[in-house]
């Protein structure tokens, strides 16, 4: 910090943590050494005729362009003090202008001059010195009461001040002097100052209450506080100018100037921390005597959101100092001075977040004034009068780790992340409105669309320029400090925030999709689609801060038994919300699914409660929106349904040793069944998996229970038993629809994985499993037959010749992914003979001996050779006496078959 400028460090610490620091302002140009001198020579003749004119503007552009780079000679010195108090001009901007480059050049020959000098110890030189400060102070002064043309230059002029006051070699009445006038201007300047850069004159505010006297330092504190108020003031008038539509209010005082107040309180309080002597009074003592006499109720929020950051960077400065650095004193009677003063401080904050979340404010409500029919009153994301001091609580939390846990201060945080931040309602809203507009008819529409369509576009650069903003760049810093402040709170506070959270998933993922599913129509011409790339920051911001959050409540703070298990209910349910927004693959976002998976698939209860929270069927048919929404809905089309669909789809096969058969059968199977019809391969595997997985749940444990032969089994898994005749039911029905729909819509890979659950986990002997393989044979013999079908009427079309080959005649081995379709099935049943249960293996042989020989002659050679290959690589010596001569009666019929020279009487189509 002494390295760097303190108004350059204000600027940098009050950026947003997210964003890289901004390089200094100064130019590194190459810059003519000739340019610079005829510059100077303008300015010296400016002097000399004591008149600036419009033809040394150039001249001043240079220099004030390149001022930080520049030489400043005594000489020089001279004539900027000329040119700060002695030139007249009639344009009171080119002379505001010049006044300021005149300013700024003496304060850095000011901090080059006097840099590191701490006594002068020769008479003269002290003499020499101290006039030189107080001509320069003098020379200030004159220029600072020339009104309104001081008020260009306001805020360098209280910088120079500041550092002129904190000069170890400046005499103490001209110290108290500088400290007299920086509180005169603060307190009549207020205006000039907030519309200046604020970060000069708060650093030199900052310079000089650091060295000033006690009643000095409340002087220049206590008009620096109710600087926001005139800002509030003067906002207000320019905004009563505003369109009341889609306009985004200016934020009184901006948010990144408000910090600036906590940073400067932070370097203030180290600087007396540095200091601190139990046996004189202390600035920080006063400074916070200070803060805490603003008033939390009467004044506005402008005046309290600089209370709370002067606060909060108290609180910084307290929280990193170590009492045992003291020097001169005692460090355990300096250290329950401090200790109180942060209590105080932590009261201070704690009674002003309460206000901001009083009673009238609940969380469903919070920020509710949102669009109808395209008008807002308070812009687009300032929606209470208390938002101002939401978003310094939050912040100023987020910049202090340490602070001390409330509801409060988790509730405020929760709803500025949340219901600020991360809130894209105005945007949906706006956009459903040119839907609803866009479906009325007529020319008495024609005026309304328009509007809709002027307000949407209006919404559209308001969420453009809020993502831009201090705020939403600082969502990551608010995130953590929301898990610092979630760790603190008790149970009911964490319980709440979480279901709060869920809540938000929620409904961002039922209006986002509803926006894909209107948004499908032709583009409109408000060009939304200039936004996406927007929207898509921000909904991965909102992702991200979901998995950032539950991260921490799952994985880190798994709390009680009981609430760990709907805990982790709760947060695959908000993960399946915000599935569709995933773009990358975060660490802590797997490892939030693997704990939450685990505690949920321990108990019957956990995986219970998560497939209560599966989608209904009615759910995933309907499009959610209003009544009057008239639009053709395809859920196959809805992709954002569909991935909170396949989230669940891909997690459930680990919870179903623990579920009841009844209650996938209720709440699981309809979706199920619904989506195996859906066009996406990796939904469609997914579904044929999660088939193969209930089937196979329970089962297996069974089987390992019975094999271990020893005591009872866990008491997780004692009382579930699967349900053969839900299972026999299902079966059936996937069967049906699965070998139906393919190879059109059922993939080849999904098909394996059921039918082989289906031969491997049904009872053995069950009449069901007869069935489904005789419906794989049926649908087979019907794909052969097109086939023979399509090749006839090929051939015919052609005038080919009649002669077919097969790529398999020559007895080759045809890798899956070259077969037919046809083929594929025939080879899927084929291999079945050395799953299926032995009392069900003589049905499906003759199922598989009645379709090859329906085949044409070179095709069941290769069919023949096929089952050779599976029999040939098996070791199961219980089921190879009845394969064996099965096998050798159908070579034989192949054999004759080929001998005659004719096709089966099946194949003559």
């Amino acid at each position: 910090m002494e390295q760097t400028l303190l108004e350059d460090w204000l600027r940098v610490a009050s950026s947003p943590s997210s964003s890289s620091p901004e390089r200094s302002t100064q130019s590194t140009l190459d810059v003519a050494a000739n340019a610079v001198v005829q510059a100077w020579a303008e300015i010296r003749a400016c002097v000399q005729s004591k008149n600036l004119t419009d033809a040394q503007r150039a001249a001043l552009e240079l220099l004030f362009r390149h001022r930080r780079s520049l030489h400043y000679a005594d000489s020089q010195v001279k004539l900027l003090l000329a040119l700060m108090a002695d030139v007249t001009c009639t344009d009171p901007s080119l002379l505001g202008f010049a006044r300021k480059f005149a300013i700024l050049g003496v304060l850095a020959w000011v901090r080059k001059r006097y840099s590191g000098i701490a006594i002068i110890t020769a008479s003269n030189a002290q003499k020499q010195s101290r006039e030189k400060l107080a001509s320069i102070v003098q020379t200030l002064q004159k220029a600072m009461d020339d009104h309104p043309t001081s008020d260009a230059y306001t805020c360098e002029g209280v910088l120079l001040l500041g550092v002129v006051c904190s000069l170890a070699t400046v005499p103490p009445d001209l110290r108290t002097l500088c400290c007299s006038l920086i509180g005169v201007e603060f307190e009549g300047r207020k205006n000039s100052i907030v519309r200046g850069p604020v970060a000069e004159a708060l650093a030199g505010a900052g310079y000089a209450m650091s060295v000033c006297q006690e009643h000095h330092l409340a002087s220049i504190f206590r008009p620096m506080m109710q600087l926001w108020r005139s800002y509030a003031d003067l906002t207000r008038s320019e905004n009563s100018a505003y369109a009341p539509y889609g306009h985004q209010q200016q934020e009184t005082p901006p948010l990144k100037d408000v910090i600036m107040i906590l940073h400067l309180l932070d370097y203030l309080g180290t600087q007396f921390l540095s200091r601190y002597s139990h046996q004189e009074p202390a600035g920080i003592e006063i400074l916070c005597d200070e803060v805490l006499k603003v008033p939390v109720h009467g004044v506005g929020q402008e005046v309290q959101s600089a209370g709370l950051m002067a606060a909060f960077g108290l609180l910084r400065s307290l929280y990193r100092y170590n009492p045992g650095n003291v020097k001169g004193g005692s460090a355990k009677a300096l250290y329950p001075k401090l200790a109180a003063m942060m209590r105080s401080l932590e009261s201070f904050v704690h009674t002003v977040s309460e206000q901001v979340v009083a009673l009238d404010v609940s969380m469903s409500t919070f920020g509710s004034t949102v669009l109808h029919g395209g008008a807002y009153a308070d812009g687009v994301f300032s929606r209470t009068q208390n938002m101002l001091l939401m978003r310094c609580v939050a912040v100023g939390v987020s910049r202090c780790p340490k602070f001390r846990g409330s509801p409060s201060i988790l509730r405020c945080l929760s709803l500025c992340i949340f219901e600020d931040v991360l809130r894209l309602d105005a945007v949906y809203s706006a956009y459903l409105d040119e839907v609803l507009s866009g479906l009325v008819g007529g020319r008495q529409n024609m005026q309304e669309e328009v509007r809709v369509a002027d307000d949407l576009d209006a919404v559209l650069v308001a969420f453009q320029v809020h993502t831009e903003s201090f705020v939403f760049q600082e969502v990551g810093a608010l995130a953590r400090a929301l898990c610092e402040q979630y760790r603190k709170s008790g149970e009911y506070e964490q319980s709440e925030t979480v279901k709060y959270i869920w809540e938000f998933a929620r409904k961002l993922q039922s209006s986002h999709r509803l926006f894909v599913a209107t948004s499908g129509k032709p583009p409109s011409p408000t060009g939304l689609s200039h936004y996406a790339r927007t929207m898509e920051t921000f909904l991965e911001s909102a992702f991200l801060t979901v998995v950032v959050f539950y991260n921490t409540a799952v994985v880190k703070d798994a709390g009680n038994l009981s609430s760990a298990v709907e805990l982790a209910a709760l947060a695959l349910d908000t993960f399946s919300f915000v599935e569709y927004f995933r773009r990358l693959q975060v660490k802590e976002y797997v490892e939030v699914i693997k704990s939450a998976v685990t505690r949920v698939s321990d108990s019957e209860a956990g995986s219970v409660l998560l497939v209560n929270k599966f989608p209904h069927y009615n759910d995933v048919i309907q499009l959610p929106g209003p009544s009057h929404l008239t639009l053709t809905y395809d859920w196959d089309q809805d992709e954002v349904q569909s991935s909170r669909v396949l989230f669940y789809f891909r997690l459930l096969p680990l919870c179903l040793d623990t579920l009841p058969d009844a209650v996938f059968v209720e709440r699981v199977a309809p979706v199920l069944f619904l989506y195996l019809q859906h066009p996406s391969e990796a939904m469609a595997n997914a579904v044929h998996a999660l088939f193969g997985a209930f089937l196979s749940s329970k089962v297996k444990a069974e089987a390992a229970k019975n094999r271990r032969n020893s005591k009872a089994p866990s008491v997780s898994n004692a009382e579930i038993e699967p349900d053969p005749f839900l299972r026999e039911q299902l079966a059936v029905y996937y069967t049906e629809r699965a070998v139906e729909l393919f190879p059109d819509v059922t993939p080849f890979k999904g098909l394996v994985s059921g039918i082989n659950a289906i031969a491997r986990y049904l009872p053995a002997g069950s009449p069901v499993l007869v069935y489904c393989l005789s419906r794989l044979a049926q649908r087979t013999e019907a794909l052969y037959r097109n086939e023979v079908l399509s090749e006839i009427s090929a051939r015919s079309l052609q005038e080919a010749s009649t002669q077919t080959e097969s790529t398999s005649v020559d007895g080759r081995k045809v890798s899956i992914e070259d077969m037919g379709v046809a083929e594929k099935l025939q080879a899927l049943l084929l291999h079945l003979i050395l799953i299926v249960d032995l009392q069900v293996l003589p049905e499906l042989l003759k199922l598989a001996a009645r379709l090859v020989l329906s085949l044409p002659v070179h095709q069941q050679t290769a069919a023949l050779g096929e089952v050779y290959d599976i029999v040939a690589v098996s070791d199961d010596y219980t089921r190879k006496p009845s394969i064996v001569p099965w096998l050798q009666t159908l070579s034989f019929h192949i054999f004759n078959n080929q001998r005659q020279g004719k096709l089966a009487p099946g194949s003559r189509l």
